[in-house]
């Protein structure tokens, strides 16, 4: 619950906002996007991208990578470039989110037959990659 000393923000105010100013709003709550994202956060996304835009190779969709709007609700627009959390359109509302964990796959319900192996994306040892190290002949 936000103090009540905070304003309360919507994406009417926000559009107002100078572009110079890279914010987002969760709850009604007015957050500064600066600094810029770091090398890792770049490369997640860099790879993320590259995966779907491999996907979408021939297909009409367009990948976009960049800060881009999101209007979850009145009070919750962010700038998102990639998500750990899955939304969707539910008539005029997002569900609650789903979020995944490192070691889980993700299935792009928008591109049937696409799960990406999120340990890939965010370079970290894949699940059960431990007992698949063993040489053969160990126990296990």
């Amino acid at each position: 619950m936000k103090p009540a000393a905070y304003p309360t923000y919507t994406y009417s105010d926000y559009l107002t906002w100078p572009d110079e100013e890279r914010c987002e709003i969760i709850d009604g709550i007015a957050f500064s996007m600066t600094p810029a994202p770091g090398i890792k956060h770049q490369n997640v996304v860099v790879v993320f991208a590259r995966i779907i835009g491999n996907e979408l190779e021939g297909k009409p969709c367009r990948l976009f990578v960049a800060a881009t709007d999101v209007v979850l609700s009145e009070h919750d627009v962010v700038q998102s470039d990639v998500l750990v959390e899955r939304f969707f359109l539910k008539g005029k509302r997002y569900s609650e989110p789903e979020i995944f964990g490192t070691q889980e796959e993700l299935s792009l319900k928008s591109l049937e037959g696409l799960d990406i192996a999120l340990w890939e994306v965010f370079e970290v040892e894949a699940p059960g990659a431990s007992d698949q190290e063993r040489r053969p002949g160990e126990g296990g």
